[in-house]
């Protein structure tokens, strides 16, 4: 099994890193809600890092979470919308690399 490439999130030193770990259908949704998070000037309050196993299906979650896509089929469009967002903010990414749990680095 390939280790998958550390994450490339851009990660400010005063934002603090929210880590989600597992990016089933109740994880991604709390992945979109936290990265929709916003402080009073409108800018991201979080980052976060969407955590799942290097499965196939963990793989076909991050993928789409990484391309901007709610990983599972919804109703719920603020969903998709939050998930869409985050990432074009570049707030939100998702990985299979533990690594993602370490200190930032410059």
């Amino acid at each position: 099994m390939t280790q998958a490439p550390a994450t490339n999130i851009h990660r400010p030193a005063d934002r603090p890193i929210v880590c989600v770990q597992g990016l089933g259908f109740v994880g991604a949704a709390m992945s979109a809600a936290v990265a929709s998070a916003k402080t009073p000037d409108g800018h991201p309050r979080f980052t976060v890092i969407g955590l799942d196993l290097p499965t196939a299906d963990g793989q076909r979650r991050i993928e789409a979470v990484n391309a901007g896509r709610f990983p599972f089929e919804t109703t719920d469009d603020k969903l998709q919308s939050a998930i869409s967002e985050a990432r074009y903010a570049g707030n939100l990414e998702a990985t299979a690399n533990d690594e993602a749990y370490g200190e930032p680095t410059s």
